[in-house]
């Protein structure tokens, strides 16, 4: 059966069973009042359009794994994005588009950029490889993304659990800067620098007096400095902390000092800081990997987008009930295996390649499939250091880019509907990858 007709066939199901409910609830109200309906009534069919939502939502579709070629293989996704369901798709989104402009008072520039290109959104359901968060160095730490940053999509239940019952969880935004060496940080020379920054959004799930006994229930976040040395080892760094020494007269004296700020000490408890900052560090890389993973979805609701990965095959099931372009939808984006047709006296081979839409509608949302690496470079790519607020050291000679800019730039890259084409099987261009520091 075709999309459309599969579509059609369960608008009527969902139709007759709303309707059936409607009686059911009036042959309730008639029995309440010691009366009898007359009007046929099924629980059965309420019943089994209740069970096949919660399915659809619940449960994550098969992954069938057709592909030859080791890029087609990487599109179809693995164990680490095979548990996503369409129900948490559907949570993340609306908690990421309904708090995450929040960031644009707290951290202009993130803001800026992210808004234009996305942030990996990491679902529940979402996993790490076990390899990537052990204690080993950072391998081809000189590479690592300019940025890295993940945010974590939450229910508005599992919101309010979170700071209600003082779980350890990770922050709602998590972004690794890199930076070049400043008058902000103490590092030794060739060392790779990163700004870590970590912002809990406000959601409107608390009560007042919940706010002003809760002071977590708010906005708030902090951020400190860790270095990777030439061997690959994650230390935190000591930055410029101002203490004030309070004098008999009453007045006070400024004092600055580089320190590792007091509270990592308290956060990373007996394993020590250096030990905290690199499995934190190895925990936030593995996540971005793993929301990358697969073909990449870029969503856009007005003037910000998101990004997450899904395995292929989950495309044309979870958006089946896109817009119509015209009179028909059009087949997403797929896979196409390879095949044989006569021309001619001879046999033509067509290898694998890529076939389908890669723009649409969906929900009062704008989607772009993509397959980075292939059809586009990844954000994450971009190795270089960026300049900040507090970077007081002199420009570099060449010309700087905004953020703002940077994430323009990005977007037009990766919004590029230029054809991907194919030989004998393979890509003719391919993009490079980004380098997470982790073995492969």
């Amino acid at each position: 059966m075709s999309d459309s007709g599969m579509i059609a066939a369960e608008r009527q199901q969902l139709a007759a069973a709303a309707q059936q409910a409607w009686i059911g609830l009036w042959h309730g109200c008639m029995r309440d009042a010691g009366g009898v309906s007359r009007m046929p009534y099924s629980p059965a069919i309420v019943a089994h359009a209740l069970k096949e939502e919660t399915i659809e939502y619940a449960k994550p579709p098969p992954v069938p794994h057709k592909g030859v070629s080791e890029w087609a293989r990487q599109l179809e996704g693995d164990e680490r994005i095979s548990g996503i369901t369409l129900g948490e798709l559907l949570v993340g989104l609306e908690d990421y588009f309904k708090i995450f402009r929040q960031l644009k008072k707290t951290h202009r520039s993130a803001y800026d950029y992210f808004s234009r290109v996305g942030v990996p959104l990491c679902f529940d359901s979402l996993t790490v490889l076990r390899r990537a968060i052990t204690d080993v160095p950072v391998v081809d730490h000189e590479n690592l993304p300019s940025c890295i940053g993940v945010f974590m999509t939450r229910s508005r239940e599992e919101a309010r659990d979170l700071v209600l019952s003082d779980k350890p969880a990770f922050l709602d935004f998590q972004l690794y800067e890199k930076r070049r060496r400043n008058i902000v940080v103490a590092a030794p020379w060739k060392w790779t620098l990163y700004d870590h920054t970590e912002i809990s959004f406000s959601r409107d799930v608390f009560t007042k007096e919940e706010r002003r006994r809760l002071p977590q229930a708010g906005e708030w976040g902090f951020h400190y400095y860790v270095g990777i040395d030439r061997d690959g080892r994650v230390a935190a760094l000591p930055m410029k902390m101002s203490t004030y020494q309070p004098l008999k007269s009453g007045g006070s004296v400024h004092h600055g000092h580089f320190i590792v700020p007091p509270g990592l000490k308290d956060m990373s408890g007996s394993r020590g800081i250096d030990a905290y900052v690199a499995a934190h560090f190895a925990a936030v890389r593995a996540f971005a990997a793993s929301a990358m993973s697969g073909v990449q979805m870029s969503v856009r609701r007005g003037d910000e987008v998101a990004r997450f990965g899904i395995p292929l095959a989950y495309v044309r099931s979870f958006f089946r009930d896109r817009e119509r372009e015209g009179m028909r939808r059009k087949p997403l984006l797929h896979l196409v295996g390879t095949y044989q047709y006569q021309r001619a006296n001879r046999t033509v081979t067509v290898g694998e390649h890529l076939r389908g839409a890669r723009r649409f509608a969906w929900r009062g949302h704008d989607i772009h499939v993509t397959a980075p690496g292939i059809t586009h470079a990844a954000p994450e790519v971009l190795a270089a250091e960026l300049l900040a607020d507090d970077d007081l050291l002199p420009m570099p000679a060449p010309a700087t880019i905004t953020p703002a800019e940077l994430g323009a730039q990005m977007q037009q890259k990766i919004t590029s509907l230029a054809p991907v084409r194919f030989r004998r099987g393979m890509p003719v261009a391919t993009y490079q990858q980004p380098s997470m520091g982790v073995v492969p």
